[in-house]
């Protein structure tokens, strides 16, 4: 029994190859990126697939840029 837990006894612990991740203000909520990390997988896949299913049509992209333009516009003005 003693040389089954023999070769574990020279091994580093396994708080060594971990990354402690520390806010800098710990009552903080977590971002969006952190979320999706703890969704399943096929809950992300499906919400992927159904937004790639609806593509906007060119007037709405004509206007998002042109909104996006007179907005870039007005930050320059400032």
């Amino acid at each position: 029994m003693l040389a089954v837990f023999a070769p574990q006894a020279g091994k580093p612990e396994r708080s060594e190859f971990t990354q402690r991740r520390d806010r800098r203000n710990p009552n903080a909520g977590s971002t969006n990126a952190e979320k999706r990390r703890g969704k399943p997988f096929l809950m992300r896949r499906h919400s992927r697939r159904a937004a790639a299913g609806r593509s906007r049509s060119f007037r709405e992209k004509q206007v998002a840029l042109r909104d996006a333009l007179l907005k870039k516009k007005k930050q320059l003005r400032k």
